[in-house]
């Protein structure tokens, strides 16, 4: 097969604005210059997680740049992220301690 589809998926905090968010990683996606143009990046909220929103990032390319092409853009996406506000959320969880008595 000549070309790969790559699906990342990106969480960020519920907190965060989520068509800023979508804007933001579609740039992100669109950027490289090896992305195809057809068929389009996609990028959409797929998931409400325990933790995060969920965005699944779609791009495709040419099959020598498919092995390279998550690890270069996982480190733009952080970055970017960064830069704009955005958080990337990590597991939590709260503990409520009730005293009887």
């Amino acid at each position: 097969m000549p070309t790969r589809r790559i699906d990342l998926t990106v969480g960020v905090g519920y907190g965060d604005d989520l068509d800023k968010t979508e804007r933001v990683l579609l740039e992100i996606a669109k950027a490289p210059p090896h992305v195809h143009d057809e068929p389009a990046p996609l990028v959409k909220v797929s998931n409400l997680g325990d933790s995060s929103v969920d965005f699944t990032m779609r791009v495709w390319v040419d099959t020598k740049n498919a092995v390279g092409f998550p690890m270069a853009i996982t480190k733009e996406i952080k970055q970017r992220l960064d830069t704009e506000g955005i958080e990337i959320p990590f597991p939590q969880r709260d503990i409520h301690m009730h005293q009887e008595g």
